[in-house]
């Protein structure tokens, strides 16, 4: 199975998001837009693991604990960089986010599945399905706020790839405590 870890963006931020994903659409048409059920911010992708590994997984990710903490969205940047954009993304900070994903880093790295990159906290919502000119749209919501969230959970999801794009299916929710 494909899996990541994740936080759930909360769905009262969705229709923001979709606000300003057709604003993205309107300054470029080579976008594509994360659908408005798939937006998450991914603490670590797994890749493609077993059965036995995904339960080695739940069973490290227990281990867990952390009290609840808020998340706050803001600004809007790309992936890797201007001049060649491959992702839109709005900023998330919260040091309790970074502990969670180094929490979760030290976990899955005792079972081998060791993250690709280093964590980075955003939320993606657009990729470029070719070279696209975003600079007036970054300009213009350099100082987008999107507004914060509790955060309650991380979920362990599975991924399956289709020709209408990725669908996600929660496999595992942790609670953090309160």
């Amino acid at each position: 199975m494909r899996a990541f870890i994740a936080v759930d963006l909360a769905p009262e931020l969705r229709t923001k998001v979709v606000a300003l994903q057709k604003e993205l659409a309107k300054s470029d048409s080579g976008f594509k837009m994360v659908e408005k059920d798939n937006l998450h911010l991914t603490i670590q992708f797994l890749g493609d693991i077993s059965e036995d590994k995904a339960d080695e997984a739940i069973e490290s990710l227990r281990g867990i604990a952390l009290p609840l903490f808020t998340l706050n969205f803001s600004g809007v940047g790309v992936f890797p960089n201007e001049k060649f954009v491959r992702v839109v993304w709005i900023a998330c900070e919260s040091a309790e986010l970074s502990e969670l994903a180094a929490q979760v880093n030290k976990k899955m790295s005792r079972l081998g599945l060791k993250p690709d990159k280093p964590f980075v906290a955003h939320l993606t919502i657009a990729r470029a399905s070719r070279k696209v000119e975003a600079k007036a749209f970054l300009e213009k919501n350099s100082g987008f706020i999107l507004g914060e969230q509790k955060v309650e959970n991380f979920i362990l999801k599975k991924s399956e790839l289709t020709p209408n794009g990725p669908v996600y299916q929660d496999v595992k929710e942790f609670k953090l405590s309160s």
